[in-house]
């Protein structure tokens, strides 16, 4: 790392980071000195981001660090807010300004019951942890209020009531059903007919999955973040298990998924013919014997490995089964694969490494949100995240801090937190339940801030677990709604 400083710190003038609420602390640390030098020496440095918005704390990203840079750098730092909304509408903005702002003043009220559940917030409304949580939370939406830029449309907000999950889930899951059966067909009808975009947003994975495959149910194409990575690709799904049989002859496996993909007209039918005979003959050798032309090809395309790149090969390939021409709705994937495959060739990967390395981090590709897909987006709010939709429904406000945290990190490794366990473990626990108190309430805020001309909001019945969904209850969001002009 100090050589990287020696060639790096007297090239670099200029560093602007966006999106610095998620930034991990080591990976501050290792530009810090860079900062420091390129700031020392007449440069500037910029950084961009909304602690408000920090979702990735989970994975290491330390909000805590957007006040300790302004505050420690020895630099002329200066904070600047921009005050307006050049995303939502006029009431949008109005409802996020009110419900923001008595969040901010009803801290005491709502952070304890996020810490502790109702039963025991008031009793620990003087804690420490919840003293500084709630400063800090007061700093992070003291700035909260926006506005609305220009000739801004109303929009709107509509809120949707259920039944409380906990009397009865299969009714509370029948009656978000109903409601996603009720507005979507018109949501669809009139925005994504006319090339506009509408989301659901959902906390987990496989709500987005179960609430994708509902709107196919009931006839309206759906897209997930899921559906856009490339290991969802039929097409490169095959070309995997081609490269797979070219590096090694003998994975009979990776030779039938070949065949089975839709790479070859033929191969399907070759594969459903061997499987019936229960010959003796391997699947190479019947495929050798069935259709010697496809045989031959691959071993022409084994061949290639040796003249060509892993990157003309398998453009070879594309191009000798006329995969752009047969499946023109795939070319995104295609030109992604492709590009992936570029990407690692630039490594000096053999085959063998480019495999290996795809099965640890394949899974991570995926490609661009095509926008001229008529479909209504189903994603997680962290998939979200940086996204804006024409409208927004939140069909699944039950999320808050995860359960009671049975184990925590401490110097010692692993500890196991009991009732009698020691007061330094029991700060652990009490620092990781404020950080997910954060995320929760950021998370909250991503949501409601993504739409640009319509926000529908299902708002469960109470519950004795205290959701984001309670947050809104005793924020009174019925009323603040009313209050809208």
């Amino acid at each position: 790392l100090p050589l990287i400083y020696l060639k790096l710190g007297t090239r670099l003038r200029h560093f602007l980071i966006d999106e610095f609420q998620d930034t991990d602390r080591r990976q501050w640390e290792a530009l810090k000195p860079l900062v420091e030098e390129v700031v020392a020496s007449g440069g500037s440095f910029f950084y961009v981001g909304d602690v408000k918005q920090a979702i990735y704390m989970w994975r290491g990203g330390d909000p805590e660090l957007f006040f300790e840079v302004l505050e420690k750098l020895p630099a002329d730092l200066r904070a600047e807010s921009l005050p307006w909304n050049r995303r939502s509408a006029r009431r949008i903005v109005d409802f996020n300004n009110r419900l923001f702002t008595r969040l901010r003043e009803r801290l005491f009220q709502v952070v304890p019951c996020l810490l502790y559940g109702r039963t025991r917030a008031s009793r620990v409304r003087n804690c420490e942890i919840t003293q500084v949580l709630c400063a800090r939370l007061k700093e992070v939406y003291g700035e909260v209020e926006q506005a609305p830029e220009g000739e801004a449309p109303e929009g709107g907000v509509y809120l949707r009531e259920l039944p409380s999950p906990e009397e009865d889930r299969e009714i509370f899951r029948e009656e978000v059903y109903r409601g996603l059966r009720e507005l979507m067909p018109d949501l669809y009808h009139r925005f994504v007919e006319k090339g506009r975009t509408v989301a659901i947003l959902v906390r987990e994975n496989r709500e987005a999955e179960e609430l994708a495959a509902f709107l196919f149910g009931i006839g309206l194409p759906a897209l997930t973040e899921r559906a856009l990575r490339l290991e969802t690709s039929p097409l490169v799904k095959g070309l995997l298990s081609l490269l797979r049989y070219l590096d090694y002859p003998g994975d009979e496996t990776a030779l039938a998924g070949f065949l089975a993909s839709p790479l070859t007209r033929s191969g399907p039918e070759i594969l459903r013919r061997y499987l019936q005979k229960g010959t003796s003959l391997s699947l190479a050798e019947f495929l050798a014997s069935e259709a010697p032309g496809l045989k031959k090809r691959l071993v022409n395309f084994s061949q290639d490995l040796h003249r060509l790149t892993l990157y003309e090969t398998v453009q070879k390939v594309v191009e000798s089964f006329g995969l752009f021409e047969r499946f023109p709705e795939s070319r995104l994937y295609l030109m992604r694969f492709l590009s992936a495959v570029l990407a690692y060739e630039e490594e000096a990967l053999s085959l063998s490494e480019f495999l290996v390395r795809w099965e640890e981090f394949g899974v991570e590709e995926k490609v661009g949100l095509p926008r001229e897909i008529q479909a209504i987006r189903v994603f997680t709010i962290h998939a979200a995240k940086g996204l804006e939709f024409h409208a927004v429904v939140l069909p699944l406000l039950t999320w808050g801090p995860r359960g009671r945290v049975e184990l925590v990190v401490g110097e010692e490794g692993l500890l196991r937190v009991r009732k009698e366990a020691p007061e330094d473990i029991r700060k652990i626990y009490l620092a990781e339940k404020a950080r997910e108190v954060f995320e929760s309430l950021n998370l909250l805020y991503v949501a409601l801030t993504r739409a640009r001309e319509e926000l529908h909001l299902f708002l469960p019945g109470r519950t004795k677990y205290y959701t984001v969904a309670s947050v809104l209850q005793d924020l009174s969001v019925a009323q603040i709604l009313k209050e809208i002009p």
